[in-house]
């Protein structure tokens, strides 16, 4: 019976820790959505769910695995500093260019003139937004998830079920989903799964998911994950068809597809370029 619950070393299994990890933020999520609703208090930016993520996480470690942070690749941000612009800068390249494709395959409009943005405090409000969206789900996806399924030792089993996990749990939530969507979803945890085992850290997955969901919304003013978040610097009509991905916004067409694939070229090449990548012991 034991053996259910533990492995051979003793250690809790990983499909057991990632029950947890899901279940302990989403009961904390209600207590906290209780509380803020008792007081009156609205919470436009997701700061509940970043403060849920990260306790329940803290729990664990601290409890459960007895680690530190750093221990799921939450490290020096000035250390990795490199891993988190280029992040930022890969986010930011690729889906403009799906745009730009778009536009050339006249799937894509610009509602006005690009001459003349719309500049609003709303835009710089979403960065926080997004900055809050990206900490949360890297630290739980990638940083905790992956390095608890390391108990297999096996780096690309833990990257493919944490993208799974990852695909499955946004396509659940959000609204508008498409096959095509999930399987673009399902891509981008895998990329973003890509991102942390090569650099064995979240930083180069944070800043790769903040200007990603970033430029889409408040850039672009295209639907992030078949949500609309607000006022956009420009307003970009796509068209509604398996190339451009219609409601969804830019994730659920198959342009997207190509630019996650070619966003796998950006990270190997990048990355091969550090020097002395030192592999993160797990234990297990």
């Amino acid at each position: 019976m034991l053996k259910i619950f533990r492995n051979n070393n003793l250690q809790i299994r990983g499909g057991w820790k990632i029950i947890m990890s899901l279940g302990l933020p989403f009961i904390l999520l209600i207590g906290i959505g209780s509380i803020l609703n008792l007081l009156n208090i609205k919470d436009p930016y997701g700061i509940s769910l970043f403060i849920a993520i990260f306790l329940g996480v803290f729990i664990i470690l601290k409890f459960i695995d007895k680690k530190p942070f750093k221990y799921i690749g939450v490290n020096s941000l000035k250390k990795n500093f490199n891993n988190f612009s280029f992040g930022l800068l890969g986010g930011a390249i690729f889906i403009t260019l799906n745009i730009g494709l778009l536009l050339i395959l006249n799937d894509a409009s610009i509602k006005g003139s690009i001459q003349n943005p719309n500049f609003t405090f709303e835009i710089i409000k979403g960065i926080l937004l997004f900055i809050i969206v990206a900490l949360a789900e890297e630290i739980l996806f990638r940083g905790y998830i992956i390095t608890a399924l390391q108990q297999m030792k096996k780096w690309w089993l833990s990257g493919l079920v944490s993208a799974i996990i990852f695909s499955l749990t946004h396509g659940a939530l959000n609204d508008n989903v498409s096959y095509i969507a999930v399987i673009n979803l399902f891509l981008a945890g895998l990329l973003l799964s890509y991102m942390f085992i090569r650099t064995k850290n979240i930083w180069m997955c944070v800043g790769f998911h903040i200007t990603w969901n970033y430029f889409q919304g408040y850039i672009f003013g295209i639907a992030v994950s078949g949500r609309k978040v607000g006022k956009a610097l420009y307003t970009i009509n796509i068209s509604d068809n398996f190339l451009a991905g219609g409601a969804f916004g830019l994730e659920g067409g198959v342009v997207n597809t190509v630019m996650f694939l070619l966003a796998f070229l950006y990270v190997y090449f990048f990355t091969k370029k550090i020097k002395d990548i030192k592999k993160v012991k797990i234990d297990g």
